[in-house]
């Protein structure tokens, strides 16, 4: 018996490995306007090019992620997709020691060995994708990367004085 998602399947000759088809922001468009031309009422119908379709869609992510990243709040994903947030974890080390980075920069631009502070070494917040209330079958096969950008906002609130208290605990998410 073959099963949707193995119809789906594309193989690699060489690895022998399963790839999956990914979608992007221009296989969306087309469906958009296939379900824009389903619409019977010509006065119901939007009308936008491609361009105008994704300034609108990078405009409403960029706004999400600033939300997440600089007012600490949670998303919950529609269609039971789970929860989208930044959490804040309590950095522990072994017999209470400050454990220091070696500080590759200063290496580079002066030759000498040096061990690197962080300010925010209670804390280190990370994105967080919670899985536990998504219905969807294998969900241990999906993950969520985020990207350099977005990271880098999340870098920026916690080098604020008291910018960890901007993210909730793993517990309260």
């Amino acid at each position: 018996m073959i099963t949707r998602v193995a119809k789906n399947r594309i193989t690699n000759r060489r690895k022998k490995k399963y790839t999956f088809p990914t979608y992007n922001i221009d296989d969306i468009y087309k469906n958009f306007v296939k379900k824009q031309k389903g619409i019977e009422e010509v006065d119901k119908r939007i009308n936008l090019t491609l361009q105008e379709y994704k300034s609108i869609v990078h405009l409403c992510n960029e706004e999400i992620s600033n939300m997440m990243a600089f007012e600490g709040t949670c998303i919950t994903l529609p269609y039971n997709l789970g929860e989208l947030g930044v959490i804040k974890n309590k950095v522990t080390f072994k017999d209470n020691e400050i454990k220091a980075m070696f500080d590759y920069a200063h290496y580079k631009k002066t030759g000498e060995k040096k061990l690197h502070l962080h300010k925010e070494k209670d804390y280190r917040a990370r994105w967080t994708w919670r899985k536990r209330t998504c219905k969807v079958k294998n969900r241990n096969m999906y993950s969520f990367k985020p990207t350099r950008t977005n990271t880098g906002k999340v870098g920026k609130v916690m080098k604020e004085a008291f910018g960890y208290n901007t993210y909730l605990t793993k517990s309260k998410l």
